[in-house]
């Protein structure tokens, strides 16, 4: 898994340190090929005792996530959900508010916008009380989202978390929403409101992982096969900013990581073609001949093997 993800182009990734043991083993090794950035939750009796941010430059415990508790009825690909109750988001904020009182960042799955909704209005009864703007709170997902809700979200310094799951997906969305679904995500607005956001996967269970096919989407609007499936798009270097640079501030790696400057880690790729440059349709078939991860080559296509 690790090869393959090297060779997509891919230095960092997000989300559970299901193998952190392992990973900490090719690291003694000198095999390290990627950087984890984890989530980490507890019981509420336990969330004060919670460390984020006390590992190294292959691994840490980055945020809370991708829940806090379970708020049913966020899926897109139901056209009328049950409502959900208040007394879910009730809850939601009730764990939120300890959350915030211990000052941990969280990254929560919020998908329809109804389900933005109910978690936005108890992230901003919080905020009344408790300064989560240093937190970088942040919801992912967000097919559903408004650009009213992005709006809110800029206000209290969170991170929209795209997951671009139209690539494999956007035919059942546009089956259940009609035209509503070329907005879903409504990516130019998300862009032009400000906040800053950031391009993930959602792989390996319900997407594909390979970053030159996101960025395709998010410039093309294009899904697998090449059926246009959301019109608002954002241009190449919004995009490329989106999947990397960003994604590092979401982490609180913006001095180290997502961009490459004298004095930051060296995670870079060479590729095979000029992504700013080539036909656009060339984008999702840029591949990487060599990438490093600290310097080091993780990734060589003139010698690599299969």
């Amino acid at each position: 898994m690790l090869r393959d993800l090297a060779e997509s182009g891919l230095t960092a990734s997000g989300g559970a340190c299901t193998f952190d043991d392992l990973y900490r083993e090719f690291q003694a090794q000198g095999k390290a090929s990627m950087r984890f950035f984890c989530q980490e939750t507890a019981q509420l009796a336990a969330i004060a005792k919670l460390r984020y941010h006390t590992g190294d430059e292959w691994q840490e415990i980055s945020n809370w996530g991708e829940r806090i508790g379970n708020v049913p009825g966020q899926d897109p690909y139901i056209a009328n959900p049950t409502p959900i109750p208040q007394q879910v988001f009730d809850q939601w904020g009730r764990v939120a508010r300890e959350l915030a009182r211990a000052s941990i960042p969280i990254m929560i799955h919020t998908v329809t916008a109804e389900g933005v909704e109910g978690q936005l209005r108890e992230v901003e009864k919080i905020a009344k009380d408790i300064d989560i703007r240093p937190l970088r709170w942040s919801f992912m997902h967000l097919e559903g989202i408004t650009p009213a809700q992005v709006d809110r979200m800029k206000k209290l310094n969170m991170f929209a978390a795209v997951h671009p799951r139209e690539v494999v997906s956007g035919g059942l969305l546009h089956r259940v929403w009609g035209d509503k679904a070329f907005a879903m995500p409504p990516l130019r607005e998300i862009q032009e409101s400000g906040i800053l956001w950031g391009l993930g996967t959602d792989a390996f269970e319900v997407n594909q992982y390979r970053p030159f096919q996101t960025l395709y989407w998010a410039v093309t609007g294009k899904m697998v096969g090449g059926t246009v499936v959301n019109t608002h798009t954002v241009s190449r270097r919004q995009a490329l900013i989106a999947h990397t640079r960003n994604n590092a501030y979401l982490f609180f790696r913006e001095n180290d990581l997502g961009s490459i400057q004298p004095g930051r880690l060296a995670d870079m790729i060479v590729i095979d073609r000029d992504y700013l440059a080539v036909p656009v349709e060339q984008i999702k078939d840029i591949k990487s001949v060599m990438t490093l991860v600290g310097g080091r080559v993780v990734f060589d296509a003139g010698t690599a093997k299969r």
